[in-house]
Formats: structure tokens, sequence, C-alpha cells
């Protein structure tokens, strides 16, 4: 039998683990459709540049820095609506755009990579920076041989 105060205290250890857990959320989402009837399009989670079309939806916050990572695939035609207006970036602007945002598990490009990177750029990726009102930014990187968006939050340029 174990003691209540070691009960008491296992139990105290187990919710603020819990909580620790919490701090940043991953969720993954077949389609656009699915991650609106989880409310993740009514949180906020996913952003409203993304496509209806989207599918494989992949993202992960930090709810204390208020930073985000997300990858989705859509078709071409739709990827091209979706970042028209968008302000186009280098790769060496958008890799020091880029805020300190938590780790999605999966593919993420090796070009993104903080600090000094030894990756050889794709050719088929391009990117852009897409405002979010109220929220700062996030910057884009578009894989157009593959239909992919990899997002991330980024830091408003400078005016």
């Amino acid at each position: 039998m174990i003691p209540p105060a070691i009960r008491m205290a296992l139990g105290i250890t187990a919710a603020l683990l819990c909580l620790a857990c919490g701090e940043t959320p991953h969720a993954q989402y077949a389609t656009y459709a699915a991650a609106e009837s989880a409310g993740a399009v009514t949180r906020g989670w996913i952003p409203p540049y993304v496509p209806r079309s989207a599918t494989a939806i992949s993202e992960v916050h930090d709810l204390d820095l208020n930073t985000q990572r997300l990858r989705f695939r859509a078709p071409a035609a739709d990827l091209r609506a979706m970042v028209d207006g968008f302000a186009h970036l280098a790769l060496e602007e958008a890799r020091v755009a880029g805020v300190r945002s938590p780790e999605l598990t999966g593919e993420w490009p090796g070009e993104l990579t903080p600090g000094p990177s030894s990756v050889t750029p794709r050719d088929s990726l391009r990117y852009y920076r897409a405002p979010l009102p109220g929220e700062g930014a996030r910057c884009l990187a578009v894989e157009w041989s593959i239909q992919t968006v990899y997002a991330w939050s980024c830091r408003p340029r400078a005016t």
C-alpha cells in the first residue's frame, strides 16, 4: 500500500508532467474538413491562408511562445492562389526571419535548420512571407515538385 503523502506527490507530479506536455500540442489531420471538425480552424491553429483542399496537415504550436510549425499538401493551383500576394523571400531571409518554433515530427527541409547548413538548397523550394493580422507573420517554403507547404512563425518585417 502506498502512503497517502506519496500518492498525493505522485498525483501532483503526473499533473505537472501533463501540463508540460500540453505546452506544445501536436495535431495531424487527414483533410482540412477534419481539422475544421476538430475545431483547429476556429481556434486559429490552421491559419486562414491554408486552402480548403489541404490534406496531410501536421501542426504543432508552442503556447508559451505563441509560435507554430505547420506542414500540409494541396493541389498546385490552390497553392499558387494561396501565395498570390505573399512577399517572396530569399532562402537566407527565410532562415533568419524564423523565430524559435516547436519541432514538427516528420520531414522538414534541412535548408531551414537554423545555423550553418551543409544542405544544398533544392530548386523546387520557394520562400514566402504571409502576414497574419494581429499575429505577426508566417514564413512559408513551398516545395512545388511535391505540392507541400512548410510554414513557421517568423518575425514581422521591420518598417
